[in-house]
């Protein structure tokens, strides 16, 4: 009966479960915090709206009937790069708000010493933490595949492409992610850990390029 009270989420990540049991007890509490439904919902809504303004700007069903199909094609390799710039940015972006509280929380709610004296090591509370935040930015990733399936019927863009932008996208989180963790365990307050996780990830992605 104890299995079969299991979520059916836990079942299907059953590997990640190595990161011990912070990782379990993350699931849980997020399954059960509304602000991550609607999370998801403000994020679907964004998604759209842009994916929407692409579809309005490289389409014009005023010409001719041949120059439609230039124009589905078009809008396909338009609306595609428009949704991969948008997830590149916003999964960063929440990737670092996700994180900013990892460790500080614990302190706060005065529960880490609790922790402390279980047998769970460092390691298993940061990958546990880290790996449920993680889970929860592949979740968002997965909302556009519909909305990447349906434009990529109109042509122009390659899978490949689909397929790395989604990968350097999902890498590019976990980075993040990683920078808001360390900044996390330095800080309490969130927006410290924001702004300097922010600051570190414009460093590398915008300055160090440059120089």
């Amino acid at each position: 009966m104890a299995k079969l009270s299991l979520h059916p989420v836990l079942a299907l990540v059953r590997p990640l479960q190595l990161a011990g049991p912070i990782f379990t007890k993350e699931l849980r509490v997020a399954s059960r915090r509304k602000r991550n439904y609607a999370l998801r919902l403000v994020y679907l809504g964004l998604l759209l709206a842009f994916a929407g303004f692409a579809w309005a700007e490289a389409t014009d069903w005023g010409s001719p009937g041949p120059q439609n199909v230039y124009q589905m094609s078009a809008a396909g390799r338009t609306i595609i790069i428009t949704i991969a710039w948008f997830q590149f940015v916003a999964i960063q972006l929440l990737a670092i708000v996700l994180m900013s509280t990892s460790v500080s929380e614990e302190v706060y709610h005065r529960t880490i010493w609790a922790l402390l004296t279980t047998p769970i090591t460092s390691f298993q509370l940061l990958a546990g933490k880290l790996a449920s935040k993680m889970l929860h930015l592949v979740e968002l990733l997965a909302v556009s595949l519909p909305l990447l399936a349906v434009a990529r019927v109109f042509g122009g863009v390659p899978w490949g492409y689909v397929v790395a932008s989604s990968c350097i996208t999902l890498t590019t989180g976990l980075v993040a992610a990683c920078i808001s963790m360390f900044y996390s365990v330095l800080f309490r307050r969130a927006y410290s850990t924001i702004l300097l996780a922010l600051g570190t990830l414009f460093f590398l992605l915008a300055i160090l390029p440059m120089i």
